[in-house]
């Protein structure tokens, strides 16, 4: 039965920026005159022909052509023919934008990209011919029905950014991704990217039109767009989140009563956060779109593939395949259905409470020309872009905003926050930093993913801008020992300074992870007032008390190196002996580092062998690097270059400085 939330009641007009290559089933195409250079009518009410098309009737118009429902005789099939007008095709420059549309599209085969069949000129007729879709655009979709119900929201995110990533692949950028441009095929909904006609290489020179003006839509853009800047992929990401941040809250993330003021908010403000604005939004999802949102591309995902990867695993939460739905099959008559009844199946993330209908949303403007040079006058300070001209179009008047959406709908916020909304944000920021500090671990670790570790820093950082402890301790971590990083001990000093109140804290309420990380801030003097392996032992011995293995094992180490104790190698192998049974890995390599080096044992090459295998089998990395010092000395064992590289490889890769050293000693780079 279709839902009754996120429904207007009235249909609207179609956007005058909508660049429509397919028919929406729901209405009755506007005929237009027919151009001169159409051949005549191939049947009576026809528009015309051209070449081995008959162009059957208007069906939309876009920025520099007309879209006619036409037939291929040749095929005997249904096309949309998007036919460039008359006055831009005079303008050769026009014109071979216009096929570069084509030729910008027919290079991508993907689902989720609108394909193109032809592309050519008759008659002094530029054309492209495409698939006759059914359905509507995302942005006819949101005006006429709200926003789509949470599954379907992510699985538009998935769909468009697996389109997305098919073009960056190819090394194209769309450059003007929005619901105008992103088609929902009926009948079931399936996400298609529209409109390749400001699509361009990511190595084209300049941003810039020849008169110095930028084109794309303003509601839309990315900073770097806005100003004029040379574009990668990462620009289109960047809208994609606008898209999905107007699904989630409502709204667009950025806005303002004028194109400056708009243009000023993109450069320079952040935007409300997704929870004050929709708590029932996933975590995980708000920080997504946040990171889609951010102002350094360098701070936004990796690719659009990425992207659509992690909208998948969400939705797998909630669902275990792509919603199944019932629908109206396209060729028969449906009364009361349209072409997305599909979409009418309730699918919410949360419960969602009735709410009447929402306002018709303010429309995003055409595609606009701003001049790059009236921003620079205008906006100098901010390093953003003005309008200068909008041609001959009207500038549309406001709408009232709808109300927010549909992962669950709720009443927007006070102007003042409450202690519920701090508590509210303050909840969504620790979501968030837990998300990234996690994605971190992932990359740091290799779990699920490709270790990288730029990328495991990358996201510490994201974390850590959110006040996660943990991922200020690893960032700490990592410039101390130099783990993927160039070691640096005044970075990793402000990193521990950071992060050491939240630990001091939670060790006092008796938190054996937050006891132990405290205590190792002590034993290497990266707490108050220098190295204390007095405080160290007693944090040590508070979290050991409760069976932490890492604490046992760094008692261990403070009796293996008498730190603040006598050297004790029988007590140190001890403990390291306790803390290895319960797959303490420090501990496994210590002990084999006894072996190794005859410390309270004789020295025994084999039991050190097979501690550091069983270490290195759980990834350790010093375990690794001591595999590969061990067969390329040949301590126990003959020999082996070969082997030793490997290790050393392996080793390294996790950000192993000896390691690196080694496979540079053997390598001879």
């Amino acid at each position: 039965m279709p839902s009754p939330h996120n429904r207007p009641a009235a249909p609207a007009t179609r956007a005058a920026d909508s660049s429509v290559v397919a028919a929406d089933t729901r209405a009755s195409a506007v005929r237009l005159p027919r151009p001169t250079n159409f051949g005549p009518p191939a049947a009576p009410g026809e528009v015309g022909t051209l070449g081995p098309y008959r162009v059957v009737r208007t069906v939309g118009s876009g920025g520099m052509g007309e879209v006619y429902l036409a037939i291929d005789t040749r095929l005997r099939r249904e096309v949309a023919l998007k036919v460039m007008r008359p006055e831009f095709a005079a303008d050769p420059a026009a014109r071979d934008r216009f096929l570069r549309e084509a030729c910008a599209a027919a290079r991508i085969s993907h689902d989720h990209v609108v394909p193109v069949y032809e592309a050519d000129e008759r008659d002094g007729v530029p054309y492209i011919a495409m698939p006759f879709l059914r359905g509507e655009t995302l942005d006819q979709f949101l005006k006429t029905r709200g926003t789509p119900d949470g599954l379907h929201v992510l699985r538009i995110a998935a769909e468009t950014a697996a389109g997305l990533a098919a073009a960056h692949e190819l090394g194209l950028v769309h450059r003007d991704v929005k619901p105008a441009n992103i088609w929902l095929e009926a009948p079931g909904g399936r996400a298609k990217i529209l409109d390749f006609g400001l699509a361009r290489p990511v190595a084209a020179a300049s941003e810039l039109t020849g008169t110095g003006a930028v084109i794309g839509t303003p509601a839309y853009m990315s900073p770097e767009q806005a100003k004029g800047e040379p574009l990668d992929h990462r620009t289109d990401l960047f809208s994609l989140g606008v898209v999905l941040y107007q699904l989630v809250t409502g709204r667009r993330p950025f806005d303002g009563p004028t194109g400056v003021a708009l243009l000023v908010a993109l450069v320079t403000e952040e935007p409300a956060a997704i929870g004050a604005l929709n708590p029932h939004v996933p975590p995980d999802f708000a920080a997504l779109v946040h990171e889609l949102l951010a102002k350094d591309p360098g701070r936004r995902p990796n690719s659009a593939a990425e992207v659509a990867a992690r909208c998948r695993a969400i939705a797998a939460r909630f669902a275990p395949a792509a919603p199944t739905l019932v629908v109206t099959p396209v060729t028969a008559p449906a009364a009361d259905a349209g072409a997305f009844a599909d979409l009418d199946t309730e699918i919410a993330l949360a419960p969602a409470p009735a709410r009447p209908p929402a306002a018709a949303p303010k429309p995003s403007g055409g595609r606009v020309v701003w001049a790059a040079a009236g921003l620079a006058v205008l906006l100098a300070v901010a390093g953003v872009a003005v309008v200068v001209s909008r041609g001959n179009r009207a500038e549309p008047k406001a709408a009232a905003p709808p109300a927010p959406p549909v992962l669950a709908p709720v009443a927007p916020p006070p102007p003042a926050k409450s202690k519920a909304d701090e508590e509210r944000l303050a909840a969504e920021r620790e979501a968030q930093g837990k998300q990234f500090n996690k994605l971190g671990d992932d990359y740091r670790y290799g779990r699920g993913v490709e270790r990288d570790l730029a990328k495991a820093r990358e996201y510490y950082e994201k974390a850590a801008a959110l006040g996660n402890p943990f991922a200020q301790n690893n960032l700490g971590y990592m410039y101390e020992w130099g783990n993927g990083v160039p070691q640096d001990f005044v970075k990793a000093g402000e990193w521990y300074a950071k992060c050491r109140p939240w630990f001091e804290k939670e060790a006092e309420r008796g938190d054996a992870n937050a006891q132990n990380t405290l205590g190792y801030l002590y034993e290497y003097g990266w707490a108050a007032g220098g190295r204390d392996y007095a405080r160290a032992m007693e944090w040590y011995q508070k979290a050991a008390a409760q069976g932490d293995a890492a604490a046992i094992a760094n008692i261990g180490h403070l009796h293996h190196d008498g730190r603040g104790v006598p050297v004790g190698y029988a007590k140190a192998m001890e403990l390291y002996e306790r803390a290895a049974a319960q797959g303490n890995t420090f501990a496994m390599s210590s002990l084999a580092d006894m072996h190794l080096y005859g410390r309270g044992t004789p020295v025994n090459y084999a039991k050190a062998r097979a501690g550091h295998e069983k270490a290195a089998a759980l990834e350790y990395a010093y375990s690794l690097f001591q595999l590969g010092h061990l067969y390329e000395q040949g301590l126990g064992v003959a020999k082996d270059p070969a082997r030793a590289l490997a290790y050393y490889k392996r080793a390294a890769a996790m950000g192993n400085a000896a390691a690196v050293q080694g496979v540079q000693r053997l390598t001879g780079d």
